[in-house]
């Protein structure tokens, strides 16, 4: 006998509006072909006579741990946890350091299942199944209509499974969401966080954004932490989520009673060539996968090689590059706390589709670089929306400072904390 079930917010992205009916899966490789198709946060269990595999989504963001024949979408629901002690005193875990590369975790045996891999659960054994070969060629006309196509899509898919939340900034990842949404306009919400540390723009532009789209939109003032919201958060999490949105869990659950499904502006970032080591490389270095980091111990830098051995050969450079945003930075470092964040609401992405992903990755170089293709998405999706200003990049001068010289300055910090 075989079953298989869908866990988590998925939609099909080739067919949009349908309902996802994985029923007629009878082979392993069924699954997966089923599964490649679905955006989202997800995990797939396919479940044989012999043993339950467990498919992950494109961006491992509802994130999969496992350890002796158990698994489970946070390490809490494991059994005799304990950390190990190699990895927590090789890494300072913290705000500057702070997520975990490959599948490592600091607890012993737990593994954390990589994104696009299926998990044999009885003999541990996983598999990459996407992508298997290089993305193709467009030029950024027909990327861009082909991307527009594919966010209307999943955009009325989400819309189609419940009530829809988007989160509104300044910024260009979530204005793409709102353009996205451009049929489904007022059947869903908004909101944007306040508070003195949060730039006026990011609450302003927003503001004036669901005035023109006549919008229903929630300005939520950001509020001090209570001790029972992040117990919770940091079971979920297993104190793998720290930083800002650990800092907004509170807050984030004055949205917990409408069972929302919350489209946030996560990966967008997968169009800002962001581990790229320059503007067109030829090659991939592991020192550039490693740039985020300021300590890197044997367990950060094994992990990456550890990933990049997972990527077959023959992709380019930039398409390797982007997967690495896509799967490690998208799904340890964001991942934990969008598990988290599920106390709250049903999150996911727009971004979180490997047809969309694939697109990207296809288009030109120069498209794919710093991030202006989330203008020009947004411009022909809903231009009423896509050409109102941004807010402006305020780095200022420390733009100027060579990287390997903020990362002294934050080391110097960090000692002093």
């Amino acid at each position: 006998m075989r079953t298989i079930a869908v866990l988590g917010v998925a939609i099909d992205d080739t067919r949009p509006n349908q309902r996802i009916d994985l029923s007629d899966a009878s082979t392993l490789n069924d699954a997966i072909n089923k599964t490649i198709n679905l955006a989202g946060y997800y995990a797939v269990v396919f479940s044989t006579e012999e043993t339950d595999y467990i498919l992950t989504d494109p961006g491992g963001m509802m994130g999969t741990y496992y350890k002796d024949g158990e698994a489970g979408s946070s390490i809490n629901l494991l059994s005799d946890i304990q950390y190990d002690n190699t990895v927590v005193d090789s890494f300072d875990f913290r705000d500057t350091d702070d997520w975990y590369t490959g599948s490592t975790t600091p607890f012993i045996g737990v593994k954390y299942l990589l994104a696009n891999h299926v998990l044999n659960l009885k003999t541990g054994t996983i598999e990459r199944f996407w992508p298997t070969r290089d993305c193709g060629e467009l030029s950024h006309e027909e990327g861009v209509q082909q991307c527009c196509s594919i966010l209307k899509q999943s955009a009325s898919s989400y819309v189609g499974l419940g009530k829809v939340l988007v989160s509104l900034t300044g910024g260009r990842d979530s204005r793409v969401n709102l353009a996205s949404m451009v049929d489904h306009a007022h059947s869903i919400t908004t909101f944007t966080l306040a508070s003195p540390s949060i730039k006026s723009c990011d609450v302003e532009i927003p503001k004036s954004l669901t005035s023109i789209a006549e919008l229903n939109h929630l300005v939520i003032p950001v509020k001090e932490n209570d001790a029972e919201t992040l117990s919770f958060y940091d079971e979920i999490s297993a104190g793998l989520a720290i930083g800002a949105r650990r800092e907004v869990a509170s807050t984030c659950k004055q949205l917990s009673t409408e069972n929302f499904i919350h489209i946030s502006g996560n990966l967008g970032a997968i169009t800002k060539s962001f581990f790229w080591h320059n503007k067109n490389p030829n090659s991939v270095k592991v020192s550039a996968l490693l740039k985020e980091f300021i300590a890197k111990p044997p367990c950060i830098k094994e992990g990456v090689v550890d990933w990049l051995n997972t990527v077959p050969t023959g992709l380019r450079p930039t398409f390797v590059y982007n997967l690495m945003y896509l799967e490690q930075r998208g799904g340890r470092w964001m991942g934990p706390g969008e598990n988290a964040s599920s106390l709250f609401y049903q999150p996911t992405s727009l971004f979180c589709s490997r047809r969309l992903v694939e697109t990207i990755c296809s288009m030109p170089i120069k498209t794919q670089i710093g991030g202006l293709l989330l203008e020009d998405l947004a411009k022909e999706l809903w231009p009423a929306v896509g050409t109102f200003p941004f807010c402006k990049n305020t780095r200022g001068i420390t733009s100027l400072i060579p990287r390997k010289i903020k990362n002294i300055i934050k080391k110097r910090i960090t000692k002093l904390k």
